[in-house]
């Protein structure tokens, strides 16, 4: 028999929230990983910010800002009155990165060496 109760809506999502940093930049580094990683996929319905954030032990705001860098972000979706859904499609910006050159090494000469 089908309930309506918040924690009906919950759902087992696969977040990592290691870390250091706020509740909110933990979680959305979390589920920003889980749907770059294709964990959560387009069109899913997020859980709402109360059962988020009783599920995961965490403050209402954090998740609130969480949602909120993530709409932003373009990763997610708001649909009034409906919720918050991961994005149909994802920015060409949030997709990771291939291998980022890494910046030449410095010997400590120069201008912006310590103590210059």
């Amino acid at each position: 028999m089908p309930t309506n109760s918040p924690k009906a809506a919950a759902l087992e999502l696969p977040l990592l929230l290691e870390g250091g940093g706020s509740q909110s930049s933990r979680l959305h580094a979390g589920l920003r990983a889980a749907i770059l990683g294709g964990r959560l996929p387009a069109g899913l319905r997020l859980p709402a910010s109360r059962v988020l954030a009783e599920q995961l032990g965490l403050r209402r705001n954090a998740v609130v800002v969480a949602y909120e860098q993530l709409l932003s972000d373009g990763l997610a979706e708001a649909r009034t009155g409906a919720g918050t859904f991961v994005a149909s499609h994802l920015p060409p910006a949030a997709a990771p990165a291939a291998a980022t050159p890494a910046l030449p090494a410095t010997t400590g000469q120069g201008a912006f060496a310590l103590g210059r």
